[in-house]
């Protein structure tokens, strides 16, 4: 569950790079919405994604931008700008009216989004969220994205989005080339990426880079353009030849994007990961004229992911050293998991059983064990029943049984139980 969970929280983060990006490319209002849309759905992970604009009279909330499978529910949204209205109280009228996000993480059980409810059933929406976007400050509109699972919206995920919502406002205030240009630079100087150009030389010597590495890294960007410091000095020394070969290969490759993680040194000796999006600009005859791209500090990310590692590894050992048996079946009632408990009770070694339906359940037993593994894969916890069960010489056993399902980052039962 806890890594899931980090998965989404890295969808998130990863929308909000490509966000910063499509800001800094796009060079029209349309062009952008239909980008944030379509990063939404393929980077966020959302159902679909589409953006509605206040209309003329301020009545009507109309959709100019959409990505992903809807099920025709976009054509039929309709959404009203007037709170009277019940087509006014969902997520988008919501988020229109108060100026904040709107979330509804029940939508088929939400009252206020009950003209919806058939629509959204077609098309599988089982959350929602709307964040509104503004112009010189006003509210003209909102970023609708859509999960396919109750609480998809986790409040560790709102700030990003949030910030998401508030960078695409920033490009719209000012979208000729040059006003886009300034206010992407003003997103990167608030935004914990850091913006670069190098040439394909040794070292690789700076033509650029964003003035925010003094903030983030210690680092004036005068001593890093005027090769003072090298770029490859800034690379953790462990990190460096393998960052080094991964480059030359991928440019070998004739790749024109790729990424790369790795460790930098910061001015005051801090060591921060980063997450290195790479595109390579080349002349008409493919030869590289310089590299390009964001760098991104993933350096809390990483530490957590080691701190689930770690609890991970400490439950692993929790279980391997547990008198009790504890196994762990998969829905369609193969073993996953049998610890040395299991094998002491009932006799089976791990590589006897793994993979295979539960050898435990008496003959003319099987329907009510079937009927059991549903009941908790629906949903419930079941604590200390009595059952007989038999061991692998087939001599019968009484055991107290307690089983419960393995959900979802979001609450929802997953794939697989635990007894």
């Amino acid at each position: 569950r806890a890594e899931a969970a980090l998965m989404r929280q890295k969808d998130i983060y990863n929308a909000l790079s490509q966000t910063n990006q499509a800001i800094m490319r796009c060079t029209s209002r349309e062009e952008l919405f239909h980008e944030i849309c379509r990063i939404a759905v393929v980077h966020g992970r959302f159902l679909f994604a589409w953006i509605g604009l206040l209309s003329a009279d301020g009545r009507r909330v109309e959709p100019v931008a959409r990505h992903g499978e809807d099920a025709g529910y976009v054509e039929q949204v309709h959404v009203s700008a007037a709170s009277a209205d019940a087509r006014g109280r969902g997520p988008t009228g919501e988020a229109l009216a108060d100026g904040r996000h709107a979330i509804s993480n029940d939508f088929l059980n939400d009252p206020a989004t009950a003209p919806w409810h058939e629509a959204a059933r077609r098309a599988g929406v089982r959350s929602s969220g709307a964040f509104p976007i503004r112009l010189h400050g006003a509210v003209i509109g909102s970023i609708n994205l859509y999960g396919s699972a109750p609480g998809f919206f986790t409040d560790d995920l709102l700030p990003t989005l949030d910030e998401m919502a508030t960078d695409v406002s920033f490009a719209l205030d000012n979208f000729t080339r040059t006003e886009a240009l300034r206010t992407a630079a003003q997103v990167v100087e608030a935004s914990p990426v850091v913006l670069f150009r190098c040439r394909p030389q040794p070292g690789w010597p700076l033509e650029y880079i964003s003035a925010n590495v003094i903030t983030r890294w210690g680092y004036p960007s005068a001593d890093l353009l005027s090769g003072e410091v090298p770029f490859s000095q800034l690379v953790y020394p462990e990190d460096l030849p393998r960052v080094s070969d991964e480059v030359e290969r991928y440019t070998r490759e004739g790749r024109t994007e790729f990424q790369q993680e790795y460790r930098i040194v910061t001015a005051d000796g801090r060591v921060l990961w980063m997450e290195d999006r790479t595109h390579v600009v080349r002349d008409g005859e493919r030869r590289v004229l310089r590299y390009e791209g964001v760098l991104t500090d993933i350096t809390e990310r990483k530490q957590a992911h080691q701190a689930l590692k770690e609890m991970l590894t400490m439950l692993q050992a929790l279980i391997q050293a547990s008198p009790e048996a504890i196994t762990i079946i998969e829905a369609d009632g193969r073993i996953r998991a049998w610890n040395p408990g299991a094998e002491r009770i009932f006799g089976w070694r791990e590589e006897e059983v793994l993979g295979l339906p539960l050898p435990t359940i008496l003959a003319g037993r099987e329907e009510e064990y079937s009927a059991f593994r549903a009941r908790v894969l629906g949903g419930d916890t079941v604590t200390d029943i009595e059952v007989v069960r038999q061991r692998k010489d087939g001599t019968r056993i009484n055991i107290s049984l307690s089983a419960a399902p393995l959900r979802t980052p979001w609450g929802a039962p997953g794939e697989s139980w635990a007894s």
